[in-house]
């Protein structure tokens, strides 16, 4: 005891700390039994080898896109191009303000390739361009503010390789 019959503040710090102790090591034991439970849980029967679902087999095309982007152009015009690993063949569709080049037997090989390009705040008639896998085939999605009729061409550069390229007018 200390003065005046209290229990000193070191002493009482001291037991503190064995207390807190004594709880951060139960809590990590109850932490380390529920781990173990849930990885034991997870885990194969003993002689089994665990089931693991089989993934949708995905079509194979001899190309495959490498790269796809927007360039603004000086005139005011911009250009969608889509770089390939081999020449593409294509057909361009169109319904009103949505035009479709599709690409038959191409893949899309980098997922972020498929996200859609938001081109709203160019001053061409472009809003958003999306590549869209279509099983073997993939579809080059245009959305336009109004229609219009679209320039597609292909460029053979020793620099790029192959390149589709839309021409997309001004607003």
């Amino acid at each position: 005891m200390g003065i005046n019959g209290r229990t000193g503040n070191r002493q009482r710090a001291g037991y503190n700390a064995q207390r807190s102790f004594a709880r951060v090591l139960r809590r990590a034991g109850a932490l380390a039994a529920l781990l173990l439970v849930v990885t034991t849980s997870f885990a194969a029967p003993t002689g089994k080898k665990a089931h693991k679902p089989k993934a949708a087999p995905e079509a194979v095309a001899s190309r495959q896109v490498t790269f796809s982007g927007f360039q603004p152009l000086a005139d005011g015009t911009g250009r969608v191009f889509v770089h390939l690993t081999e020449k593409p063949e294509f057909q361009v569709s169109s319904d009103g303000n949505r035009v479709v080049v599709h690409l038959p037997n191409t893949g899309v090989g980098v997922r972020n390739n498929r996200n859609p390009l938001d081109v709203s705040q160019f001053n061409v008639l472009l809003l958003k361009a999306q590549l869209v896998p279509r099983g073997s085939d993939v579809d080059l999605v245009l959305q336009l503010r109004k229609p219009a009729q679209l320039e597609v061409t292909i460029v053979e550069t020793p620099a790029d390789g192959v390149s589709l390229h839309v021409k997309i007018p001004s607003a």
